[in-house]
Order: C-alpha cells, then structure tokens, then sequence
C-alpha cells in the first residue's frame, strides 16, 4: 500500500518534520490502506521521498509552515498530493519543473526521476498548484491493481 511507503519517509525524515512551526498534515491515509498499486516500495520511496524533502526545503526558515498529504482513490487510481506552504515557484518555471538538472539546490534530478518511474507503472506527477509566497502542490496517482480485502 502506498501509504506504508508514505509512512516509512515521513519516519525516516523525523526530525525534520519536527522543526519549530512547522505543522504536518495527514489526510486520507485510510482511503489507501488496503490498496496496492503498480511501483515497488523502492520506486514509490524515492518517489514520495523527493516529494517531501522538496517541500521541507520549501518551508525551511518559515515560522510558520504547513505540509500537506492527502492520499484519496477513484476508481483505478490511487491519488497522493503533497502541497506546502513555502516559498513556491515563479509560473515561469513551472514548464521546467520536469527538466534535468533544472533546480535552485543545483541537482535538479528528482523530479524528472519521479515522472519516469511513475509512467513506467502508468502513473503520473504533476504540479497542480504554485506561485511565489504561495507554496507547490503537486500530485501523484497511482494506478490501483488489487485491493486488500
């Protein structure tokens, strides 16, 4: 189930969500705890794990931040979106987001990482939300191949 892998960086990345004002919010979990999707756990670890820490370095200095996780399901596919409220990206870059090697910290390969592992399992990521002062959402769907029951 997705939110195991979820839970297990959240986890590992402890400290971090501890850092003074910042707030984490958890929603949905349940609608996904008995789904499984097409990734291995490694594959959807490196995926969520790219996420958050992108958006613990967004937050990072704020004094008062919020991170979001909202895991949903419809139909064949299982939703995560991880928005923040930190320092967001300029429309302008929103196209490059994607890119390799496009990145203010210098790496840049996370993200486009993300989008070929998840269409490789016919999944996607997308930035569905951001602007400067404003924070990012982005969200990734999964595509559901059994249900726990």
């Amino acid at each position: 189930a997705p939110v195991n892998e979820l839970e297990r960086v959240i986890s590992s990345r402890g400290a971090e969500f501890r850092q003074p004002g910042l707030r984490l919010e958890r929603e949905g979990f349940d609608a996904l705890a008995a789904v499984r999707v097409l990734g291995t756990p490694a594959e959807l670890t490196f995926v969520f794990d790219n996420l958050l820490g992108n958006a613990l370095r967004a937050v990072r200095g704020e004094d008062e931040a919020m991170i979001r996780v909202a895991a949903a399901r419809s139909g064949g596919s299982a939703t995560v979106t991880i928005e923040d409220t930190g320092k967001g990206i300029a429309s302008s870059e929103h196209k490059h987001v994607f890119a390799r090697g496009v990145s203010e910290k210098g790496g840049g390969h996370g993200l486009p990482r993300s989008r070929e592992i998840l269409e490789r399992r016919g999944g996607s990521i997308a930035l569905v939300r951001s602007a400067p002062g404003e924070g990012a959402a982005f969200e990734v769907k999964l595509k559901v191949v059994l249900d726990d029951v």
